[in-house]
């Protein structure tokens, strides 16, 4: 009976192997069916190359009648790479003569009739010395080799195995044990806690933080199993409280283990201490990006001299497993991030080094600057929405800008120019509540010789958010001393600060003529500015809404058409949007209540594509009022209980204007429902989501109304519902008149006539001219 093979490899690591089922079964398949004979598994520092590669060699062991080889490269260097293979071989020195060549050829010698399973550990270190392993491959044809590395070795017929993080569990604030721990990250942390508390467990109530520190820590096993021990000492929440401010101190690994992998700061400098000090500084830099970050931003930050320089140094980070390319991403320029784990620890790094890390900074916040402003040309043209997403991946960069820029003057200048472009964004998506402390703090330590249209600028940008947030008078100061700072009252940023004072001369009906007198001066200065067709739209629209909330709905709906027609010109669907939610206001407040509902069945999905939450809710309202007004008062009741609920965990308020309506219609909302006249709202929001009561709202068949109800008022008024041309032509209709005797009246085509006559019948919810008439008879 034959001798059992030799296995000189050590025993499996500490731990239990979690999560790796399926790549073990790859690296078996792979080598039972021999479909290459050198598999390099690749990864980062940390995500257990060692851990798998050992695994399998110990299944595979039997295969392998000569034996099973370990050899671990990690103190070596590339000049006694065949010197480690010959002694762990038990190759003897009389059989060999000296050099790297001469070790090479007695090793081909020595298994070339062999069959033999080599397990090479921790090969980044010393790739360059790999150069003749094809040559042992070529001539010793019993021999596979499996290797670790953190790059792959790049010789002819290597396939490479991506070994990924453990598999985390699902972002949910609120997440249970049994959804936690399906994720193999969570298994592991408990398995670990476990060693040092036999009595931990994963609980509902600290589930949520074992998933956020696994988040946390990329689902890197190494840094999980750190994180773990630490259970010794700290509950998963104080744990989690530690590494959310200072990931890189997370240390504390099995003395008996390599000193690289005893601490995130060991892991990330043996990262480092494989790069050239060139690369190494460049790597340094790219730790001041934070999440995921495009090619030529990366190129900027590092100072390469050129876009293709910069794509190389990008693409050889990620060779090296030090920085990945996000998965799944559909847009033809692809973008990569840094682990959590390997930036955090980097940047500490990179603090030690102050100048290189103030130049990374600053080339940094340029780098943002100049993209914000590519954006803000797009804020309201046809590429709005690309835009809109492609800041909302960029913003947590523009974030970590604006709180560096409090604690470092170097940034501060750069910090406030970014305020103009971004200032759409912030108000669009709700960050009024982050930025606007952020701007008043900056202002507050901005040096004097910051130029007056950047501080201006800014000024009005907080003007903005905080008049959104209905702190008028602050909103008001801040839009005056933005007008004394820009002297050019054409310029866009003069135009913003005037159409807020505007707004904050008109809040709650204090001043509505000297409003209106500022936005027609807008609308003056905006047609003298050819850069400024956005505001010449919005100086109408602004009036328009004076007018609308004064009840003068004729003149509020010429506004606002004229402001959609410019609106549609641009492009702009988050204008158009808005237009048509306030002819939807109109027609709510005029009775037509199905008309309103068929047009805010249009909008409300603009505004959820846009993320325009301000605006969302304020549709929401407004569908609470036109279901109120058709008897729907089930799905308005379910309405309004998630658009106060937003409002309230937002903290959008309604503005003074716009409560009565709304108040309006839970009135007779809870009339129709029979509820008690003090029901709240929100009592079962629980049940209840944005997604839920917008796609019930947008299934809503208008047939289902009761009949009758198109005009709800006791004496509608029909021309607040149409336009002064549609009245005249309803009334010749009635009359008696032919389109043609009608279109010879009015000097207008038929088919003008006729699309007259189409939006008369939408407008007032019915199907027919007959119809129309008879509204018109009983509106009197």
């Amino acid at each position: 009976m034959p001798d059992s093979p030799e296995v000189a490899i050590p025993s499996l690591p500490s731990g239990e192997f979690v999560g790796r089922d399926h790549e073990l079964a790859q690296v078996i398949s792979i080598v039972e069916q021999c479909s290459t004979r050198l598999l390099t598994i690749v990864g980062p520092g940390g995500v257990g190359k060692t851990r798998l590669a050992l695994t399998a060699a110990w299944e595979l062991s039997h295969l392998f009648r000569d034996g099973t080889f370990f050899i671990s490269f990690a103190v070596a260097d590339k000049e006694n790479v065949w010197e480690l293979v010959a002694h762990t071989l038990s190759i003897p020195d009389r059989d060999r003569e000296p050099g790297p060549e001469a070790l090479c050829e007695a090793i081909c010698g020595a298994l070339r009739e062999r069959e033999v399973l080599l397990i090479l550990d921790n090969c980044e270190h010393v790739i360059d010395g790999f150069a003749d392993l094809s040559k042992l491959l070529s001539r010793c044809p019993g021999v596979i080799l499996i290797a670790s590395s953190q790059e792959a070795l790049r010789l002819r017929g290597e396939q490479e195995l991506w070994l990924r993080p453990l598999a985390l569990p699902e972002e949910d604030h609120a997440i249970t044990a049994g959804a936690a721990e399906h994720s193999s990250a969570v298994e592991l942390f408990v398995l670990r806690a476990r060693k040092v508390d036999p009595n931990f467990e994963l609980t509902d109530d600290n589930a949520s933080d074992i998933a956020a520190i696994v988040r946390i820590l990329d689902g890197l096993p190494l840094a999980i199993e750190l994180a773990g021990a630490q259970t010794r000492h700290l509950s998963p929440a104080a744990l989690r409280q530690r590494l959310e401010q200072d990931l890189p101190s997370l240390s504390g690994g099995p003395r008996d283990f390599p000193e690289r992998q005893q601490s995130l700061m060991n892991m990330a400098a043996w990262s480092l201490s494989l790069l050239s000090p060139e690369e190494r500084d460049r790597f340094l830099q790219l730790a001041v990006l934070v999440g995921d970050f495009t090619p030529e931003i990366a190129a900027t930050v590092v100072e390469a001299p050129s876009p293709f320089d910069g794509w190389d140094t990008l693409l050889s980070f990620a060779d090296k497993s030090l920085i990945k390319r996000v998965a799944g991403e559909a847009q033809s320029v692809p973008r990569f991030f840094i682990l959590q784990t390997v930036q955090a620890t980097t940047l500490r790094l990179l603090q030690q080094q102050p100048d290189l890390y103030v130049g990374a900074c600053e080339r940094h916040a340029a780098a943002y600057l100049s993209v914000a402003r590519e954006a803000a040309t797009h804020w309201h043209d046809r590429e709005q929405l690309h835009w809109l997403r492609r800041m909302e991946q960029e913003h947590s960069n523009i974030q970590v800008i604006l709180d560096r820029a409090l604690t470092m003057p170097q940034l501060v200048e750069r910090a406030l120019e970014l305020m103009e472009p971004m200032f759409w964004f912030w108000y669009t998506r709700g960050y009024h509540t982050w930025a606007l402390p952020r701007i008043e703090q900056l202002l507050g330590i901005a040096p004097d010789d910051i130029s007056p249209h950047v501080r201006g600028s800014a000024h009005v940008t907080a003007g903005w958010l905080a008049f959104e947030q209905r702190q008028v008078e602050l909103a008001d100061r801040h839009f005056r001393v933005g007008l004394q700072l820009l002297p050019d009252r054409a310029s866009t940023a003069a135009l913003w600060a005037l159409l807020g004072t505007a707004y904050t001369l008109s809040d709650e009906g204090k001043n509505k003529a000297a409003a209106i007198r500022q936005m027609e001066e807008v609308i003056e200065l905006a047609s003298t500015n050819p850069a400024a067709s956005f505001e010449l739209g919005a100086g109408r629209f602004g009036i328009g809404l004076l007018e609308y909330f004064d009840r003068n709905l004729p003149a509020a709906r010429s506004r606002f058409e004229k402001a959609l027609n410019l609106d549609r010109a641009c492009g702009d669907i988050q204008s158009i949007g808005m237009d048509l939610l306030y002819l939807a206001h109109i027609d709510r407040a005029g009775g037509n209540h199905r008309h309103a509902i068929h047009n805010l069945q249009q909008v409300l999905p603009i505004f959820l594509e846009v993320q325009d939450r301000a605006n969302i809710v304020l549709g929401l309202d407004v569908v609470v009022s036109a279901l109120a007004g058709v008897g729907a008062f089930d799905l308005g009741w379910r309405i309004a209980t998630v658009s106060e609920h937003i409002r309230r965990t937002r903290g959008i308020t309604r503005a003074p204007l716009e409560q009565p309506d709304f108040e309006d219609a839970i009135h007779r909302i809870r009339e129709g429902l029979n509820l008690d006249p003090d029901e709240p709202l929100g009592t079962n929001q629980t049940a209840l989501s944005l997604h839920d009561v917008t796609e019930e709202f947008l299934a809503f068949n208008l047939a289902d109304a009761p009949i009758g109800a198109s005009v709800t008022t006791a004496n509608p008024r029909i021309e607040t519902v149409l336009s002064p041309r549609e009245m005249e032509v309803l009334q010749l209709v009635a009359s008696g008149m032919t389109s043609s005797e009608i279109a010879s009246s009015l000097y207008v085509s038929q088919h003008t006539v006729k699309r007259h006559m189409a939006n008369i019948r939408q407008k007032l919810g019915v199907r027919s001219q007959a119809a129309a008439v008879a509204v018109l008879k009983q509106a009197g």
